[in-house]
């Protein structure tokens, strides 16, 4: 299989993986949204602690989103190493420099 049929593959598989990944981001804002908003209602305000550089990882629609970017992230580093490796492989052409 050469190298554009495999990126005709797989292009339109990473951008559906990325719509999916979004999708199912915002269902879960919605949701965690929903729910936040009915348990508000019923009990009192939470009384403030100390400072903590963990206290925003407690807020459920704060901490999905931030895993959610940091695996996004690592998703995209992941792939530019790869390119950067498949790239510079010895005994390789370098038509792959452009994609």
């Amino acid at each position: 299989m050469s190298e554009q049929q495999l990126l005709a593959i797989v292009e339109p598989a990473h951008y559906l993986a990325v719509a999916i990944g979004i999708a199912t981001i915002v269902a879960m804002v919605a949701r965690a949204r929903k729910q936040e908003n009915a348990s508000r209602a019923l009990r009192p305000p939470r009384p403030l602690s100390k400072a903590s550089i963990w206290i925003p990882l407690k807020n459920r629609i704060f901490r999905n989103l931030w895993v959610a970017s940091l695996l996004s992230g690592s998703a995209v580093s992941a792939e530019d190493v790869a390119k950067l490796f498949d790239e510079f492989t010895p005994g390789r052409s370098r038509q792959g420099i452009l994609l």
